[in-house]
C-alpha cells in the first residue's frame, strides 16, 4: 500500500526511498540515499539533503532545508523557511519554528519558536525561548551542559554567547534588557542565576 502523492515538479533521485502515504509538493528535491517513512508531508520547495532520514508523520514546512545526514525524529513538525544544519538529530514530537536555523541537536518534546537561531556542541533539553527588543534579540535554551543565552543585534555587541553558571551576571543583563518582558519569564531567569 504505498499510496503516495509525488508533483511531477518535485525531484526524488532514485537512491532515496519512501514509505507510504507520503505527500511530496511542487519543487521539492530529495537528493541522494534520503529515507521518508510513513505519513510524511513534504512541502512545497522543500530541499532534503543527501542521507537525511525523515521519520514517520512528520511535516515539512515549505521552502525549508534540511541538511545532509540529518534526522527528524518521527511525529516533528518543520514549519515555513526553517533549516535544519547537517549531521543534526531532532528528537521525535518536536515543533520548529519558522525561519528558525538549527545547527544543535534537540532531544525528543523541544519546541523551538520562530526565529530561532541554536548553535550548540550539546543537545537541546528544553523548550527555548525567544524575546526581542529592538535591535537586540536573546534565545534562550538549556543543555545538558547548563543555560545558555544566543544575543544577536544589528548593532554590534560585547556580548555573544555565555553560560550561565559561569557568568551568574547575566540574570542581571536579560532582566536590564528585557524589564517588561521578565515577569513572563521569571521561572526561567530564576534558572538562569542559578
Amino acid at each position: 500500500m504505498m499510496n503516495n502523492r509525488i508533483s511531477d515538479r518535485a525531484t526524488v533521485f532514485k537512491t532515496s526511498t519512501l514509505g507510504n502515504n507520503v505527500n511530496i509538493e511542487d519543487n521539492v528535491n530529495i537528493r541522494d540515499n534520503c529515507s521518508i517513512a510513513d505519513n510524511v508531508t513534504v512541502s512545497k520547495g522543500v530541499i532534503i539533503r543527501d542521507r537525511a532520514i525523515i521519520g514517520d508523520n512528520c511535516r515539512i514546512g515549505r521552502f525549508s532545508d534540511v541538511g545532509k545526514k540529518s534526522n527528524i525524529g518521527k511525529g516533528t513538525r518543520v514549519f515555513v523557511r526553517a533549516t535544519i544544519g547537517s549531521e543534526i538529530s531532532i528528537g521525535e514530537s518536536c515543533k520548529i519554528g519558522a525561519d528558525s536555523v538549527i545547527n544543535a541537536d534537540i532531544a525528543d518534546n523541544v519546541k523551538i519558536p520562530s526565529n530561532a537561531h541554536l548553535v550548540s556542541d550539546d543537545k537541546v533539553i528544553s523548550d527555548v525561548i525567544v524575546i526581542a527588543k529592538g535591535t537586540l534579540t536573546a534565545t534562550f535554551y538549556e543543555t545538558r551542559k547548563g543555560l545558555f543565552v544566543k544575543m544577536r543585534s544589528s548593532i554590534p555587541l560585547d556580548v555573544d554567547e555565555l553560560t550561565v553558571k559561569s557568568n551568574p551576571e547575566l540574570y542581571q543583563l536579560a532582566k536590564s534588557l528585557f524589564p517588561e518582558r521578565f515577569s513572563f519569564r521569571k521561572r526561567l531567569l530564576n534558572k538562569l542565576a542559578l
